[in-house]
């Protein structure tokens, strides 16, 4: 028994490259649909044996995962900006070259504060709404509960080189202790299709060949 893959070339490169551009361009509302599409495309384009995931996950969760990770954030900094630059410049007594500069740095730091929560914390909810809406079959289910604090606090201790191997290993086991699965159906029914399978290619294979073997 071993996964296997069925995507295609051309619909993984879409995804990986077409669809994220795709999704910068419309300033960012189109990205949940993509990230939806592409998380879905990997899960379902996967079998154990001859039995394909499936998952199902809701446009509106993403939306939501999109909304919470990454416009709230920048809708905060943003207003923040708003109430800071005008301070500043009458704190300075800059004038307006210097008020435009504040305001290139504020929007700097906007940029920053949307690919970061894009890059990890919404990535890891997208991650959570996939595997709790994967299921193998009739047979398991799947379940996520990552904490995107706690991810990212053991990634920024891979900045520290020294603390690399460790932190990869502590970054591992949190990722296999948040995820679980559930069994509902019998599993060996998954094996005997695998079995059955392989059984009929050999009798094919055999047949083609002229080999017959008696018992």
């Amino acid at each position: 028994m071993r996964l296997n893959w069925h995507g295609t070339y051309g619909k993984t490169f879409w995804l990986l490259w077409i669809g994220p551009l795709l999704g910068f361009l419309s300033f960012g509302i189109l990205l949940p649909l993509i990230y939806r599409y592409s998380y879905r495309y990997f899960a379902e384009n996967h079998s154990y044996g001859t039995t394909r995931f499936s998952a199902s996950p809701t446009i509106g969760s993403f939306y939501w995962a999109f909304f919470v990770s990454v416009l709230l954030p920048m809708i905060f900094l943003i207003a923040i900006s708003f109430v800071v630059a005008p301070l500043l410049a009458v704190t300075v007594d800059a004038d307006r070259q210097s008020v435009l500069m504040i305001s290139a740095v504020i929007g700097m730091l906007v940029f920053y504060l949307f690919l970061f929560p894009l890059i990890f914390v919404f990535d890891i909810l997208c991650r959570n709404l996939l595997v709790r809406s994967l299921v193998l079959g009739d047979v398991a289910g799947f379940h996520s509960t990552i904490s995107p604090v706690r991810f990212i606090r053991i990634f920024l201790s891979n900045l520290v080189a020294i603390l690399l191997p460790w932190a990869k290993v502590r970054m591992y086991r949190y990722l296999c202790a948040c995820t679980s699965i559930g069994i509902s159906g019998n599993l060996d029914r998954i094996i005997d299709e695998e079995q059955g399978g392989k059984s009929a290619f050999g009798e094919e294979f055999a047949e083609m060949e002229g080999v017959d073997f008696g018992v």
